[in-house]
């Protein structure tokens, strides 16, 4: 009995981690670092479409990293090059499969960027506690 019960914890546990990789964690915390590292004048003064979470679903991961790769001025920011490129390798990791994206934007409501990234520290946050992970600290 003790074999068996040692045998289902085992298998939990690798069918957990198999489900989100720790690389693709990884990811998504350093996503967080970037987001609380990033400069203050450059949140306050750009402003970029607003993004609904409903649930922080993939969907809102695709949007999100569309947004921040289609914009010239974030990307010429480091952290925000980092940000585009971590989320790029999150969504990968996952196989999530990106609808494309039409040019045109999806809602005329505009909201500060700072607002939006932390929007999307939160979703993060969520995911990570929804897939089973407390956030941990990353270096790079």
């Amino acid at each position: 009995m003790k074999t068996l019960l040692l045998i289902s914890a085992v298998a939990l546990l690798a069918g957990s981690a198999l489900m989100f990789p720790a690389r693709t964690r990884t990811n998504l915390n350093h996503i967080i670092d970037l987001i609380n590292g990033t400069n203050a004048t450059l949140n306050e003064h750009k402003y970029v479409e607003k993004v609904t979470r409903a649930g922080c679903k993939d969907e809102f991961f695709c949007k999100v990293h569309h947004i921040l790769q289609n914009d010239t001025a974030f990307r010429a920011n480091a952290a925000g090059e980092k940000i585009v490129r971590n989320l790029a390798i999150y969504l990968n990791g996952t196989k999530v499969n990106c609808p494309v994206v039409p040019e045109k934007r999806m809602s005329e409501e505009e909201i500060p960027l700072g607002d939006f990234l932390a929007s999307l520290k939160t979703c993060i946050q969520t995911t990570n506690l929804v897939k089973g992970t407390a956030p941990m600290k990353t270096v790079g």
